[in-house]
């Protein structure tokens, strides 16, 4: 039983925990010309399992250790030899791992980006069961409005793309606010005098 234990996490904690942060670096590295990003809120859910699964694994490293240097006695039900309880001490510490390195790698999934030309939108799709990706660029915002709900201040976007007026809702968590709205704006006063010098060219060849 200890021996399948020991595969299962060396399996997890060394295998598909690392290959799991290398997609996840190779998914961070597919955005480019990033000038803002943050944790999406939901981060708060895996933050607290992981943070209690690991809490976990280490009081109990901490008792297989113990046990095994003879330091306390160990329960009854585990009445294992001491180079098993030495291996299931290393388990723990080896399933440490494993979760801190699936936690990055799931804050590598789960991380709002903001480029240079807009900002990068994420979201699951239960009728493909994966997520779908795409691209709110500044120039398709006609206007927005906010509402703030602490510890996040929400950004609703109204929109027109692919033909058809769209409202967008962001996130922002309160850390973040301060440069996004700097980014917002500066977008949007950028756009506003793009289209007002369009109208002008617009009215000039009119009048010819």
């Amino acid at each position: 039983m200890v021996q399948i234990i020991n595969n299962g996490v060396m399996i997890f904690a060394l295998g598909f925990a690392p290959l799991f942060l290398l997609f996840s670096l190779v998914h961070k590295k597919k955005y480019k010309n990033v000038i803002l990003s943050w944790k999406k809120p939901i981060m708060v859910i895996p933050t607290i399992v992981c943070f209690s699964i690991n809490l976990t694994l280490f009081i109990l490293a901490a008792f297989f250790f113990a046990t095994y240097f003879g330091r306390i006695e160990g329960i009854k039900i585990l009445e294992y030899p001491a180079e098993k309880m030495y291996l299931l001490g290393i388990d723990c510490l080896a399933g440490i791992l494993g979760v801190t390195l699936t936690y990055f790698s799931i804050q590598n999934y789960f991380t709002q980006y903001i480029t240079i030309d807009g900002i990068i939108l994420r979201k699951w799709n239960w009728d493909s069961f994966q997520f779908t990706e795409s691209k709110l660029y500044w120039e398709q915002i006609n206007d927005y409005y906010v509402k703030f709900d602490y510890p996040v201040s929400i950004f609703n976007f109204i929109t027109y793309r692919n033909g058809k007026m769209e409202k967008i809702s962001l996130a922002v968590p309160f850390y973040a606010l301060p440069r996004f709205e700097q980014q917002l704006e500066s977008q949007m006063d950028f756009i506003y005098l793009q289209r007002e010098q369009m109208k002008e060219i617009s009215k000039k060849f009119k009048s010819y």
